[in-house]
C-alpha cells in the first residue's frame, strides 16, 4: 500500500514543492491507512477531514479530504506540529489568513515608521 503511494508521491513531488495542490487519485488507499494522522487545525476549504504525514526536511504533506471523497494534497512548507515557530512560520508561508495578515501588518508598521519621522 505504502509503496504505491510512494512511486505516485515522486512523480507528484515537483508540483508539490512549488506549492501546488494535486489531486490523488482513487487508485490510492485513503491515507489513515498508510500513516498519514488525521489533523484538526487547518484552513477551512470545504474539506471534511484532514491528514498530515510529516516529512524529513521540516515540511509536512496535508491532504485534504472531501465530502464527495476527492482528495487534494499538498505541502506545507514548514511542520506546524513541530513547535511554536514552525507554527508560526506555516501560518505566515503556508496559509491565506497569515499571508493577509504578514501584508496588514506590514503596511501598518510602514505607516507607523513614516508618522515618526
Amino acid at each position: 500500500m505504502y509503496r504505491k503511494w510512494s512511486n505516485w508521491l515522486g512523480s507528484a513531488w515537483g508540483d508539490l514543492v512549488e506549492g501546488r495542490r494535486v489531486i490523488v487519485p482513487r487508485s490510492l488507499p485513503h491515507p489513515g491507512r498508510i500513516g498519514f494522522e488525521r489533523t484538526s487545525l487547518a484552513e477551512d476549504v470545504g474539506q471534511i477531514a484532514d491528514w498530515s504525514m510529516p516529512v524529513k526536511d521540516g515540511s509536512r504533506l496535508h491532504v485534504h479530504e472531501f465530502r464527495n471523497m476527492v482528495l487534494v494534497i499538498h505541502r506545507d512548507t514548514l511542520n506546524p506540529d513541530e513547535g511554536l515557530l514552525p507554527a508560526i512560520g506555516h501560518f505566515i508561508l503556508d496559509t491565506d489568513l497569515g499571508k493577509v495578515v504578514t501584508l496588514v501588518g506590514g503596511i501598518f508598521l510602514v505607516g507607523w515608521a513614516l508618522s515618526k519621522k
